[in-house]
């Protein structure tokens, strides 16, 4: 039986694929099987896993008989998994060497449900790279504590939502019936949730163990049909907050993550058509004025844009045009990558480098 099992749906991946699985087969941690579950590609992709698999009999391919997207995949490779602990991972990306080593060791000797690494991400246009300089910030005070009890730390550990920055413990997993849910988009976000929500023990590796790359246009900011599922998927991490033992504890950290994914990813989608525009803020604004009926938002105030918040609440889906007209003659904002600055001059985008997110 392997001590970890690295979970990757595949679909059309031939491009990456090999650093993917070169990343994985060189782990200095030998004791891992590696679940690849492939989706139906029309590429190369399963001639590049059977040819894997026939030199390192650690690679165990699933093909599915219809393309049923990441999530199902993810939750295939889990129910198939033999190992301890579990791990993800996605087709383009690659981890450290030492990264299955480091982790595995770590949360093995604290006994945690899941532990946390850090990111490095790879900009594909310009072949930029930085570390997450937030990612981890919410812990920072307990950062090398071994048994960090999540409900306890406060606000903002939701702050990224990603899965495959963790291991978790396969048994942890299955006592809380913690799944991927179907979802187009954001399909990671109630998995997190539910899991941080549960956990009665977690530990960090501050060290940028995953690298990520960026394409120049992502999936999601260029498919009009995907921003409903931004919220579908947050408002069932909701749910499974306030479901949880420690839901009072934790329910403020959420409602921080909630409010600010919901700002952020206006950002996306509200540039693509104005019916979309429209669509995505009358729904934000109905689930903001239902927040605020809920909860006391001002106890919050300090770790979101609190002014945007009432403004949302209150301000017509017709008249936010008129003032997003106004930020077309001047606005200043973060790049999307958080490297620069954007400036807005009449409609001109002016980008300044921020020099604090190198590494």
């Amino acid at each position: 039986m392997p001590k970890i099992s690295v979970i990757m749906p595949v679909y059309n991946g031939e491009k990456y694929l090999k650093e993917c699985l070169d990343s994985l087969i060189n782990q200095s941690f030998k004791d891992i099987e590696i679940i690849c579950v492939n989706d139906c590609s029309k590429d190369s992709s399963l001639e590049i896993l059977n040819s894997y698999a026939e030199k390192d009999n650690r690679i165990k391919i699933i093909n599915q008989e219809n393309n049923q997207g990441q999530s199902i995949g993810r939750n295939i490779g889990i129910q198939a998994s033999q190992g301890e602990y579990i791990m993800f991972i996605d087709q383009d990306d690659w981890y450290e060497l030492n990264t299955c080593e480091e982790a595995y060791n770590q949360i093995k000797e604290n006994n945690n449900d899941l532990l946390i690494f850090n990111i490095r991400y790879h900009d594909v246009k310009n072949g930029n790279t930085w570390i997450d300089g937030d990612r981890l910030q919410p812990f920072s005070a307990v950062i090398e504590e071994p048994a960090i009890k999540p409900y306890e730390i406060g606000t903002n550990i939701f702050f990224s939502s990603y899965i495959w920055c963790q291991i978790y413990k396969k048994e942890f997993l299955e006592k809380y019936d913690v799944h991927f849910y179907k979802s187009r988009q954001a399909d990671d976000v109630p998995f997190f949730i539910k899991a941080m929500a549960n956990a009665q023990s977690i530990s960090i590796i501050n060290k940028p163990f995953y690298n990520y790359r960026i394409y120049p246009a992502q999936t999601t900011s260029s498919r009009s049909d995907l921003w409903e599922d931004t919220f579908k998927s947050r408002e069932l991490g909701y749910s499974f907050v306030k479901e949880s033992q420690h839901a009072e504890k934790l329910i403020n950290a959420y409602l921080v993550y909630y409010i600010n994914s919901a700002m952020y990813w206006e950002g996306y989608f509200s540039n693509l058509n104005d019916a979309v525009r429209k669509d995505y803020y009358i729904t934000m604004q109905k689930i903001f004025q239902k927040l605020n009926r809920e909860h006391d938002i001002s106890k919050i105030k300090n770790y979101i844009n609190y002014k945007k918040f009432k403004n949302i609440i209150i301000i017509p889906s017709w008249l936010e045009q008129i003032f997003r007209l106004g930020k077309g003659i001047f606005n200043i904002r973060n790049s999307d990558d958080r490297t620069h600055k954007v400036i807005t001059i009449l409609w001109i985008k002016i980008k300044i480098k921020r020099h604090k997110y190198k590494h």
